[in-house]
C-alpha cells in the first residue's frame, strides 16, 4: 500500500469518525433539549398544582372556615351574657341574635360541605345541626318544655364542634402563611387575632 492509499484511509477513517462523533453530539443535545422540556413541563404542572392548592385552602378559609369561625365568635360573649343572667330584659332580641348566626351557620355548612377538610363530615357538624333544629323548634313552642329537650341527648350542643372549627382555621391559617412564604407572596389578610381563639376557653353556651 502506497502512501497516497495509506493517506485516503486515514482521510476516510476521521471522516468516518467525526461523522459518527457529530451524530451522537446532535443526539446528545437532542436529549438535553428533551430533558429540558420535560423539566419545564413537570415544572409548570408543579407550580400549577401548587397554586391550585393555595387557592383552595384561600376558599375554605374565605368561604367555610373563616366565616364560621367569626359567627361562632358572635355568638361567645352575647351567650356569656346570657347564661350569666345579664340580659334578661333583652332576652328575645339576644335569642333572636343566636337564632341568626346558627341559621347562617347551618347554611354554610350545608352548601359549601365540599370545603370541608378531610375525607368525611365530623360528626360533630351532624351533631350541631341537629342541635340547631331541635333547639330552634323548642324556642318556637309557646311554652318550649326544656325538661324534654334535656333528654334528646342527640339536641346538645356538642362544644367539639366549636373547638373543631377553631382548630381547622387555625391549621389552614398556619400552613397558607407557610405557603405564602415559601413563595415569595404576602399574606393572606386574614386578621392576625385569628391565632387568639386557642385562647378561649370551652364555650357553655345553650
Amino acid at each position: 500500500m502506497n502512501f497516497e492509499q495509506q493517506l485516503a484511509i486515514t482521510i476516510i477513517d476521521k471522516a468516518i469518525i467525526g461523522g459518527i462523533l457529530l451524530l451522537v453530539t446532535l443526539w446528545v443535545n437532542r436529549r438535553l433539549e428533551e430533558f429540558k422540556h420535560d423539566l419545564g413541563i413537570d415544572t409548570a404542572q408543579h407550580q400549577l398544582a401548587a397554586q391550585a392548592h393555595i387557592q383552595f385552602m384561600e376558599r375554605q378559609l374565605s368561604e367555610f372556615y373563616g366565616p364560621i369561625y367569626g359567627l361562632l365568635k358572635r355568638i361567645r360573649p352575647i351567650d356569656d351574657l346570657w347564661n350569666a343572667g345579664s340580659v334578661h330584659e333583652i332576652e328575645k332580641s339576644i335569642r333572636e341574635i343566636i337564632r341568626d348566626s346558627n341559621n347562617r351557620i347551618v347554611d354554610i355548612i350545608i352548601t359549601r360541605s365540599h370545603l370541608i377538610r378531610g375525607q368525611t363530615i365530623p360528626l360533630s357538624y351532624t351533631l350541631f345541626l341537629t342541635h340547631v333544629a331541635v333547639w330552634h323548634a323548642f324556642w318556637d313552642q309557646p311554652t318550649p318544655n326544656w325538661g324534654a329537650y334535656q333528654k334528646i341527648r342527640e339536641a346538645q350542643y356538642d362544644k367539639e364542634f366549636e373547638e373543631e372549627i377553631f382548630r381547622t382555621t387555625e391549621d389552614l391559617k398556619r400552613e397558607l402563611d407557610t405557603l405564602y412564604r415559601q413563595k415569595g407572596l404576602m399574606g393572606s389578610g386574614m386578621p392576625s387575632d385569628y391565632n387568639s381563639a386557642a385562647a378561649m376557653s370551652p364555650p357553655t353556651r345553650y
